[in-house]
């Protein structure tokens, strides 16, 4: 755990918190007005989060009842999981884009389905059947570290503004990782608080996990390039270190998925499934990372499918992708 002040922003600390992933943290940030403060992203619920943010409170020298609101940048577990405990400390009221609302209320609902939901919605791209039981044992865990899900839900709106250290900043809706992923920018001072959407040192999964999603990563190059257009000196992100060169970490991104499209397309010479080309592609042999690589691998060839250099095809209750023909 550390917990540090933001460099030329004594009002805003960035807590990095251990999270139990291979990424190994996450970054909440503390941010201080003359309302109290605001939590941006918890970390998961766990008894060791729960001991960070205790001592971090007492650091400093702040109660649970100083904390007014929790805002997250988007739902995914390791950035709103800690939020409902949170709540229930603090009283705060939770700020989610209205985008994310299906998958937050997931999470209120305790949808005891969802893996099954996830395996059938695989399978046809290839999910064999001896991946099941660690779905079921992974996603069965990921409950626990959510709970109690946040009730007082307040939802923003693209073109919002949220006061943050008594400044305005603007909401602005980039999914691609997320449906309703967030940033919120400061003009003024070229800050934004970025979520997964810009990341340092790696790139944000952006997988399809259920149908109608399949244009995730068309969204998400389209945000990239949303990004792309306001001018920012420094971006406070979920994970690594902070961007300080903005618009060349977004071209190395976009870069990065050119190279792995390319790199699909030239791999497809038969037909073959999502998770065929999931292991030649990605090359992933740890179990808890194979439904990651494979959501991003059904999202990368969806978008090849979109843009008409792949065509797909269902053959046995499968579908398989093959190279289009060229006229």
């Amino acid at each position: 755990m550390t917990l540090s002040p933001v460099p030329g922003f004594p009002y805003i600390d960035r807590l990095t918190l251990p999270i139990p992933t291979p990424l190994q943290h996450v970054h909440s940030y503390l941010v201080q007005d003359s309302h109290g403060f605001t939590i941006i992203d918890t970390g998961f619920h766990t008894k060791e989060t729960e001991q960070v943010w205790v001592s971090t409170l007492e650091e400093k020298g702040i109660g649970f009842a100083d904390i007014k609101r929790i805002i997250l940048t988007h739902a995914h577990p390791d950035h709103s999981g800690a939020a409902g405990w949170l709540q229930e400390k603090s009283g705060a009221t939770v700020y989610v884009l209205d985008k994310e609302e299906e998958l937050i209320l997931r999470h209120v609902e305790h949808q005891d389905h969802f893996s099954a939901d996830l395996i059938e919605y695989f399978r046809p791209y290839g999910l064999p059947v001896v991946q099941d039981d660690g779905i079921h044992e992974r996603e069965s865990h990921m409950a626990t570290l959510i709970h109690p899900a946040p009730r007082d839900i307040s939802w923003l709106h693209e073109g919002d503004t949220i006061s943050l250290f008594d400044e305005p900043f603007d909401i602005m809706w980039v999914p691609g990782h997320s449906p309703g992923q967030m940033m919120l920018y400061h003009e003024p001072q070229k800050l934004c608080f970025a979520g997964d959407h810009v990341l340092m040192g790696i790139t944000p999964i952006v997988g399809v996990w259920a149908k109608n999603d399949e244009h995730a990563l068309h969204d998400y190059l389209h945000s990239l390039h949303k990004a792309a257009h306001i001018d920012v000196q420094l971006g406070l992100s979920g994970h690594r270190e902070s961007v300080t060169a903005w618009q060349k970490r977004i071209a190395d991104i976009l870069a990065h998925h050119e190279w792995r499209l390319k790199r699909i397309v030239d791999s497809l010479t038969q037909p073959h499934t999502a998770w065929d080309m999931m292991l030649r592609v990605f090359r992933v042999r740890q179990p808890e990372q194979l439904l990651f690589a494979l959501a991003e691998t059904v999202a990368h060839l969806e978008y090849m499918v979109q843009q008409g250099t792949c065509i797909k095809r269902m053959s046995a209750g499968m579908y398989f992708f093959e190279k289009a023909t060229q006229e």
